[in-house]
């Protein structure tokens, strides 16, 4: 397995387990064998996601921001697993999730409600509201 995942170029596996004791032996397992890898087990139960050292979510909306001139202040990132660590890191305005790892909420700046009680879109809401209210303003200010 780990001469497939560098040879053919994988950028991600995802291992799902129905029983608890086989999910940890495979977890220590695939750290040890992939040591250049990212590898998280995310808030879906008994999850292993591989990725390859390459792919980073921070990175790559970084690149997007230099590509079209955006600011990082300008940007939002939210996320509820390990594997949303290098956006948290990156972007100031960073929202976990409040069912997300412990590891996502200590790196987050904010914490965003739950999943389940439509955490993000409560989330999505709030920032369009300010955005609209920021372009009154700024249209009442040019009166």
């Amino acid at each position: 397995m780990k001469s497939v995942f560098y040879e053919q170029k994988i950028t991600k596996a995802e291992f799902i387990f129905m029983e608890e004791d086989l999910f940890e032996r495979t977890l220590k397992d695939v750290r040890e064998l992939f040591p250049h890898c990212n590898i998280t087990d995310s808030t879906f139960f008994r999850n292993i996601e591989i990725t390859s050292e390459e792919s980073d979510k921070g990175l790559a909306i970084v690149k997007y921001c230099r590509l079209y001139n955006i600011f990082e202040e300008e940007v939002v990132v939210a996320g509820d697993g390990d594997n949303d660590l290098s956006m948290f890191k990156r972007f100031p305005n960073s929202y976990a999730m409040e069912n997300g790892s412990e590891n996502a909420k200590r790196a987050a700046t904010y914490l965003a409600d739950a999943n389940s009680r439509k955490g993000l879109a409560k989330l999505l809401n709030r920032i369009c509201d300010e955005n609209e209210r920021e372009k009154l303003e700024d249209q009442t200010l040019s009166v």
